[in-house]
């Protein structure tokens, strides 16, 4: 009782009941009682020694924040750490301990109160001698069966509460492993929260200093900017004086200059008006002068005709020059487009087959029987463990409702080892099926896992698989769509040659679609076509679209072919009403003029020159009047105007159905992101 410091402290609280006038049955359960009162006041006592091998620290009785600041302090003070480091280490005094709890043989107190109570007992109690039932009378029963009752009644009551005792310890001990779960708990999320709160500190340390120095960049590139900037005004400044300066000062120069040149020219005129007045009656200068004067005048419509010749020249290059290499762009774009899309579909179609073999040597790695064997293997550990804690229960429940003669007899030290060896069989059995490789539930898991990481595998191979055969179905749609379209517009290109075939085979003005003369049509050579559709000043405008502006004057020389052909038809009624007026008759006249040739384009359908040599002129064979000498001053021809071949007259059209084929297209299937330039 010396020894035991628990016990003593006990005693010490509750005093020692006296022996004396108590019934033999009271004072045989009397050690009950005084255990269950044990038990009650070091209820708490039991609970934090139960729950402290889950609250100590591995390898370490410090938390991790604490052996930081330790060394913190060692190192400010490290006389302390040399003490320090001359006592025990942490496992030393663990080690020294755990060897004291073995080297000291723990009496159990109330087994020593019990042996004190029986020695007490025995020396009260009577000899062993038990009386003759078989002489006694009938009365000599009646105590012997009270006793009995008496007996049996103490013992169902202190059993029923020895049993409400221990569901109320159960409830507290759970309440009481609840309440430090949830301390430890909370001790773990404070120290996750401080880790995560010291984080965003550094972090947001880092981040202030980042935008600090961000700004402070930003700032002196806006001051360097505003410097330059007004250096910059600086020197503009300058320049604009300087060059104010210079300016003033060479138009100052040229006014002396001018004022030189017109003393000049006012001297000269006075000079040259003196020769003209004296000799402007002289017939042979003033011919002169009007020679050269009409000399002067015809270079220069000759020259600007020339020049407008020259611009047309070259706008039709241009254009033609332009169409051309836009086609062989285009050509060249789509060539390296097909190739790109040929090259894709060759990408694709490897990663086709690179996906179906990762997915099939995953497949081939996965084995679910592991899994299954494995499952059984964990089943069974389980089910051990269930039977061993059935019988550590019932083992547990017989120590606990040992009797009085069972404990006197051996039997309650006898349970209390079999108890204790099955509450080690159990920990073993639950560690070895839970931390067992294979078969264990973590060597479960780990097959799990490998297996759902294969088929995974599989999943996304088979995924990877699915999208690059999407994706090589729509490079192959679009292959196709350009190829069809390719195709489309060849036979188009024929299509529109065949026809325009066509048209220069017929000398016909209207005709079919298929450039094929129109039936029931009385086609008229000599029918005038006065389309007012005209732009009169095609020739003269520069346009930005060329192929417009070529239109526009293919149709104005058009016209003008039409207009010169209608004035050849109604020169003789010109003459005629002339010579009306002049009191003359149509025969008397007779003036010597030159015949103006009608010009006759390609394109014109009414004429036989479609077989002819375009290099060659074409002329009308209508005679409008006879050659022959007159008084009157011959007219000046009018220009021959530059003729169009039917091949650039054809691509024209080409390029127009082409532009508008194309626009169509991309309206219909172009994407928004998509830009199409020709």
């Amino acid at each position: 009782m010396e020894k035991d410091v628990v016990f003593r402290r006990y005693h010490e609280k509750v005093s020692y009941p006296s022996l004396l006038c108590r019934e033999p049955q009271s004072l045989e359960s009397f050690w009950m009682a005084g255990e269950l009162d044990l038990a009650w006041q070091n209820r708490e006592q039991a609970a934090k020694k139960g729950i402290a091998p889950f609250l100590a620290l591995p390898h370490s009785v410090m938390l991790p924040s604490a052996v930081k600041a330790q060394r913190r302090v060692d190192e400010m003070f490290p006389r302390k750490l040399i003490k320090r480091r001359s006592s025990f280490t942490e496992g030393e005094e663990s080690r020294l301990r755990e060897l004291e709890q073995k080297i000291q043989k723990k009496t159990n107190p109330y087994l020593q109160s019990q042996t004190k109570l029986k020695y007490v007992l025995r020396r009260r109690r009577p000899g062993l001698h038990q009386p003759n039932l078989a002489k006694s009378s009938g009365k000599a029963l009646l105590p012997i069966l009270e006793r009995y009752r008496i007996e049996k009644k103490a013992a169902s009551v202190l059993v029923s509460s020895y049993r409400r005792y221990r569901r109320k310890r159960m409830l507290l001990l759970r309440f009481e492993l609840e309440r430090n779960a949830i301390k430890i708990q909370a001790a773990a999320r404070a120290f996750i929260a401080r880790k995560l709160v010291s984080v965003w500190w550094l972090n947001s340390q880092r981040l202030a200093v980042l935008w600090q120095s961000r700004l402070r960049s930003g700032l002196d590139l806006t001051r360097a900017e505003l410097e330059l900037r007004e250096d910059q005004l600086a020197a503009l400044a300058i320049q604009k004086h300087v060059r104010g300066f210079l300016g003033r000062c060479q138009f100052l120069f040229e006014e002396q200059s001018q004022a030189v040149n017109r003393i000049q020219r006012v001297w000269r005129g006075s000079c040259v008006r003196y020769l003209t007045n004296a000799l402007w009656l002289n017939k042979l200068v003033t011919k002169k002068m009007q020679a050269q004067a009409r000399g002067y005048l015809s270079r220069k419509r000759s020259a600007k005709h020339a020049s407008l010749l020259i611009q047309k020249a070259n706008a039709i290059s241009r254009v033609y020059r332009g169409y051309r290499a836009r086609k062989i762009r285009a050509q060249l774009l789509e060539e390296r487009e097909t190739r790109d899309l040929q090259l894709l579909l060759k990408e694709l179609a490897a990663q086709r087959v690179y996906c179906d073999d990762i997915a099939q040597r995953f497949q081939r790695r996965i084995n679910p029987h592991i899994v299954h064997t494995r499952r059984e293997h964990v089943r069974d550990a389980g089910h051990a463990v269930s039977l061993l804690e059935a019988e550590y229960l019932r083992l547990k429940l017989d120590y606990e409702t040992c009797t009085p003669r069972s404990i006197s007899s051996g039997w309650h030290a006898e349970l209390k080892r079999a108890v204790a060896d099955h509450r080690n069989q159990i920990t073993q059995a639950k560690a070895k099926a839970l931390f067992d490789t294979d078969h264990g539930l973590i060597g479960l898991r780990l097959a799990e896992e490998t297996l759902q990481f294969k088929q995974n595998c599989v999943d996304d191979a088979e995924t990877q698989a699915q999208f690059a055969d999407n994706a090589r179905e729509a490079q192959l749609q679009l292959l196709w769509a350009r190829s069809s379209r390719t195709q489309h517009d060849a036979l188009q290109k024929i299509k529109r040659q065949q026809i325009a075939d066509q048209k220069r085979k017929w000398q016909v003005k209207l005709y079919n679609p298929e450039g094929k003369p129109l039936k029931n049509v009385d086609s008229n050579p000599h029918q005038a076509n006065t389309t007012t559709d005209i732009d009169l000043f095609a020739d003269l405008r520069e346009d930005d679209d060329g192929i417009h502006g070529l239109a526009a004057r293919i149709r104005l020389q058009q016209w003008r072919n039409q207009v010169a052909q209608l004035e050849r038809l109604f020169e003789p009624f010109r003459k005629a009403q002339h010579a009306h007026l002049n009191h003359t008759t149509a025969l008397s006249v007779d003036p010597k003029e030159e015949e103006t040739q009608l010009v006759i384009l390609d394109h014109i359908s009414h004429d036989g020159s479609y077989n002819q040599n375009q290099e060659e002129p074409q002329v009308s064979p209508v005679s409008l009047s006879p050659k022959s000498s007159s008084k009157y001053r011959p007219r000046r021809a009018r220009p021959v105007v530059s003729r169009i071949p039917w091949s650039l007259l054809d691509e024209l059209d080409a390029e127009k159905h082409k532009f508008d084929t194309q626009r169509a297209y991309d309206l219909a299937f172009a994407q928004p992101d998509e830009d199409h330039h020709i």
